[in-house]
């Protein structure tokens, strides 16, 4: 499965180690409440580049945790990065600085990467 646009999420969250280009292990007690109220143990942080059309997004501060789901892409986030998210009836796009892409598509409720 791949990356989720969570509009509810507070924070980027990565289940995939391998996908970190920068990553720092975090103390053991480190955890994310999920939004049914679960605590799911983190295992680090880092930074990750996702390719899109228009190149790559790279999204800082993931917190890793190889129990979830799925990947997780936090709207509010990426808003308070600098980046604009729209979304469509079956697509949603980003853009920043006046580069506008498509990020993603919808599969039912939910949109993905």
């Amino acid at each position: 499965m791949g990356w989720i646009l969570d509009s509810g999420a507070s924070q980027h969250i990565s289940n995939d180690r391998k996908q970190f280009r920068a990553y720092s292990t975090v103390r053991k007690g480190e955890s994310i409440t999920i939004a049914d109220g679960t605590k799911l143990q983190a295992s680090g942080i880092g930074d990750i580049e996702i390719p899109i059309k228009a190149g790559t997004i790279t999204l800082t501060g993931i917190w890793h945790v190889p129990t979830i789901g799925a990947s997780l892409i936090s709207v509010a986030r990426m808003v308070d990065a600098g980046y604009k998210v729209e979304f469509e009836r079956t697509t949603c796009f980003v853009s920043k600085m006046g580069m506008k892409t498509m990020l993603g598509y919808r599969d039912g409720s939910l949109y993905y990467l």
